[in-house]
């Protein structure tokens, strides 16, 4: 996969932002010093003095790229970000991720359906 595709929505200098900084190697080395813990996108900005304003995307898009293309192995629950310490904990994510994506799946397909009644509507 493309690094570049991995946030379409994303401005492409974030990307640029995240790859000139390096954000990539000292998440790693936070989470895995840490394993078994939770930190949220903010708390490991602030940990680490990244950027804290909004969602900290920068921060989110160097973990994706640590999963998606270094497959370090980093998941993500409601309680935040964590390196997985056994392939169930891995499994389990990925699972979960399918779970989201199906659910996800569902709303576009209803919020075509409603664009076409919409569009009925205007005639």
């Amino acid at each position: 996969m493309n690094q570049e595709n991995i946030y379409s929505s994303v401005p492409e200098t974030a990307f640029a932002i995240v790859k000139a900084m390096n954000y990539n190697k000292p998440i790693e080395i936070f989470l895995k010093n840490n394993k078994g813990r939770f930190y949220t996108a903010k708390q490991i900005a602030e940990e680490l003095g990244y950027p804290t304003r909004g969602t900290q995307v920068e921060v989110r898009k160097a973990i994706t790229i640590l999963l998606t293309v270094y497959k370090v192995p980093i998941i993500s629950t409601a309680k935040g970000f964590s390196y997985a310490r056994t392939s169930h904990q891995m499994r389990f994510y990925a699972d979960r991720l399918a779970d989201r994506l199906q659910g996800l799946e569902r709303r576009i397909k209803a919020a075509r359906e409603v664009a076409v009644i919409m569009e009925g509507e205007h005639e």
